[in-house]
C-alpha cells in the first residue's frame, strides 16, 4: 500500500510506530522504520513523501496540528 502526502506546509506533525515496518521516501532519501522509531517535522518545514509498508500491517501515531 502506498500513501503520498503532497509537499505542504506543516505545524508539527509526529509519526511514531507502534508494530510493523514502514519505509519513507522523505525529500529524496529512503528511510526505514519499526517498532519505536518516530519522524517529527519541525513547524513550517516544507517537505514531500511516500509511504510504502514493508510488513503486511503497520500500526503507527500520526499527531497532526488542524
Amino acid at each position: 500500500m502506498n500513501h503520498v502526502v503532497n509537499s505542504r506546509l506543516v505545524p508539527a506533525p509526529l509519526l511514531v510506530i507502534l508494530e510493523g515496518q514502514l519505509e519513507i521516501d522523505f525529500n529524496g532519501k529512503l528511510i526505514s522504520f519499526g517498532p519505536g522509531d518516530g519522524i517529527f517535522i519541525p513547524p513550517g518545514e516544507q517537505h514531500e513523501h511516500k509511504g510504502r509498508a514493508i510488513t503486511e500491517t503497520v500500526k503507527l501515531i500520526l499527531v497532526e496540528d488542524a
